[in-house]
C-alpha cells in the first residue's frame, strides 16, 4: 500500500497519467517504446479537471491524513507526470516521473511510518514496499520524484546523475509531434510486441482485423470546455488503414440506428463530431466530447455511489 498510495496521490489530481517536460524526458530509458504525458496545471484548470478534483474531498479522512503527514496535496502540488514503458510484458520496466512540490523529510517520515524500507542508490534515497519488492519510490529533490519498478527507478537515477541522453530518434519524433497536446500518448511498438492477443484470441482489434496490423500508435487530448481528442495508427498497408476507417464508420452507424437504447443518444452526439481519414498506411481519427457529457458522466457516477450507500444502509452494512 505504501508505494501504491503515494503513486495514486501523484496521479489522482489530474485523473490521467500523462505529461511533458525536458527534464523528465531526459530520464526516459534507451529501450523505451511508449511514453505518455500530462500538463497537470492545464488539466486542473479544465472542466474535466475541476470535476475530478471535486471528487477529492477534504472530509475524506484517509486523504486528509496523507496530505497532513506528507505535506503533499496533489490538487495543489502536482505539475507534470510522465509515464514510460519498454512495451514488453515479459520484462516490464514501467516508470512514472513527476514534477511538483515535495517535502522530502515529511514524505520520508510517512513512508517509514508505513513500514517502507529505506536504501540509497546513486546518492538518492529510495523507498521500497516490503510487500511488493519490485516497486520503489524515490524523491530526487524538492521538485522531482520517481515511482515504478525498482530497476526502472534506478536506471532513471543513473540517467539523472549522468546528465541524461537523447530519446531514440523515432520515439523523439513522435513525442515532438504529439506533446503539443495537454495530454498525449505515443508508442513505437507494434501491438504484437506489446503482447496484445498473445493467446491467439482477438480481443482487441475489431472487424476481424489482425492484431499485427497496428505497427505504432499515438493519441492526444486538448482540454477546454469541450474535450478535443485525436489519434492515429500506423498500419502495415493502405488496405489496413482503410479497413480501420470502415470499422469505425460501421460502429458509428450501428450506434445511430440504436439511438433509442440507454445512453446511445449521448454517444451518437459525440460520434457526430468524429472525423476519419487515411494517408497511405496511416489512419487518423478525431472527435469532440462536449462539456455536457462530462456533467452526465459525473452525475451518473454520483448517483451510483448514492444508490450503493442506501443499499448498504438498508442491509445494515457499515457505510
Amino acid at each position: 500500500m505504501i508505494v501504491r498510495n503515494l503513486f495514486l496521490s501523484f496521479t489522482l489530481a489530474a485523473g490521467w497519467a500523462f505529461a511533458t517536460d525536458a527534464s523528465l524526458l531526459k530520464l526516459v530509458p534507451g529501450d523505451a517504446k511508449m511514453v505518455a504525458g500530462l500538463d497537470c496545471d492545464r488539466a486542473k484548470g479544465s472542466a474535466l479537471g475541476q470535476r475530478i478534483l471535486s471528487q477529492m474531498k477534504d472530509e475524506d479522512k484517509g486523504f486528509q491524513n496523507f496530505v497532513e503527514s506528507t505535506g503533499f496535496d496533489p490538487r495543489r502540488d502536482l505539475r507534470e507526470v510522465l509515464v514510460v514503458s519498454n512495451g514488453d510484458p515479459k520484462s516490464d520496466r514501467t516508470l512514472v516521473a513527476v514534477t511538483g512540490t515535495f517535502d522530502q523529510s515529511k514524505i520520508s517520515a510517512f513512508l517509514r511510518s508505513e513500514g517502507g524500507i529505506q536504501s540509497f542508490y546513486g546518492g538518492v534515497e529510495v523507498w521500497k514496499n516490503p510487500k511488493k519488492e519490485d516497486g520503489s519510490v524515490a524523491i530526487l529533490n524538492r521538485s522531482l520524484a520517481l515511482f515504478g519498478k525498482d530497476s526502472a527507478v534506478k536506471a532513471a537515477i543513473d540517467k539523472q546523475n549522468s546528465g541524461g541522453s537523447a530519446l531514440p530518434a523515432d520515439l523523439q519524433a513522435r513525442v515532438n509531434q504529439w506533446s503539443v497536446n495537454d495530454a498525449w500518448f505515443v508508442s513505437t511498438a507494434a501491438f504484437t510486441q506489446m503482447g496484445v492477443n498473445a493467446d491467439g484470441k482477438n480481443k482487441v482489434m475489431p472487424g476481424g482485423i489482425p492484431v499485427e496490423a497496428i505497427q505504432a500508435a499515438a493519441a492526444g487530448v486538448r482540454f477546454g470546455s469541450d474535450l478535443q481528442v485525436s489519434a492515429e495508427a500506423l498500419t502495415r498497408s493502405d488496405k489496413d488503414a482503410q479497413a480501420l476507417v470502415d470499422v469505425f464508420r460501421f460502429v458509428a452507424s450501428m450506434v445511430r440506428l440504436n439511438s433509442d437504447k440507454p445512453n446511445a443518444d449521448q454517444l451518437a452526439k459525440i460520434l457526430d463530431t468524429m472525423q476519419l481519414s487515411t494517408s497511405g498506411s496511416t489512419m487518423r481519427f478525431s472527435l469532440t466530447i462536449p462539456e455536457e457529457q462530462f456533467d452526465n458522466f459525473f452525475q451518473q457516477k454520483n448517483h451510483g455511489v448514492r444508490v450503493k450507500t442506501v443499499r448498504n444502509a438498508r442491509n445494515g452494512n457499515a457505510l
